[in-house]
């Protein structure tokens, strides 16, 4: 019995360990590694700032900080090891609001793709001032925490598939998103939760369906 139970729960390892892995993610993948993730977080700044239409700054750019530029990896015009970036010096580098950056961000998603980072991004920057890669870590974990609540919660819901769904929510791929700032970190895990309630709604023995028109009905809420 006993084994027959850790077996039937093992997918709770596995999002344990996904889990695990996504905050070492989080801390040692170096800043700008991410699909434009300075972009991205300049978008977050904005939207901490409570403009919540991107590009409304001066010249129709956005206002933040140049460091979130500087620091990037991918900005270095040789790819040189990213370790430097916890070096105490770099590390610790706080954002100079003397010289802001003044540009137009590619991130126009909507606002609430980014919220729980733009609520972070207010506090750790505009009230209390930490060092941008600190604060980027931050940010990294706060939109992680959402996306592993929401795999839970569709693994939980879910009727079939635990152990598939729980393995391809952390895969390397949407792990590697699910870390970096990006707005796919909720396309993807919403896409996960739209199945296991479509799923949910379809084989729950209380739901009755009649035909294939109720199905499409219950699959889309």
């Amino acid at each position: 019995d006993k084994k027959i139970s850790i077996f039937k729960n093992g997918y709770e390892i596995v999002l344990l360990i996904g889990f695990i892995v996504g905050i070492l993610f989080c801390i040692f993948i170096p800043y700008g590694a991410g699909f434009d993730e300075e972009t991205r977080i300049l978008r977050i700044y904005d939207l901490s700032g409570l403009n919540f239409i991107p590009n409304q700054g001066p010249d129709n750019q956005t206002v933040g900080f140049g460091e979130f530029f500087t620091l990037s990896y991918q900005r270095r015009y040789f790819q040189t090891p990213a370790s430097d970036l916890f070096e105490p010096d770099v590390f610790n580098l706080r954002a100079n609001f003397e010289s802001m950056a003044i540009t137009k961000t590619r991130s126009i998603y909507s606002p609430m793709n980014f919220l729980p980072q733009a609520f972070m991004a207010g506090v750790i920057w505009r009230f209390l001032d930490i060092p941008i890669i600190p604060g980027v870590i931050i940010l990294r974990l706060s939109g992680f925490i959402v996306y592993s609540l929401i795999i839970y919660f569709s693994v939980k819901i879910i009727p079939i598939g635990k152990w598939v769904l729980s393995i391809l929510a952390f895969l390397p791929t949407p792990l590697f998103q699910a870390t970096t700032l990006n707005a796919d970190v909720y396309t993807n895990s919403i896409s996960f939760l739209f199945i296991a309630v479509a799923l949910f709604f379809i084989i729950n023995d209380e739901v009755k369906i009649s035909n294939r028109k109720n199905i499409l009905f219950y699959g889309t809420i």
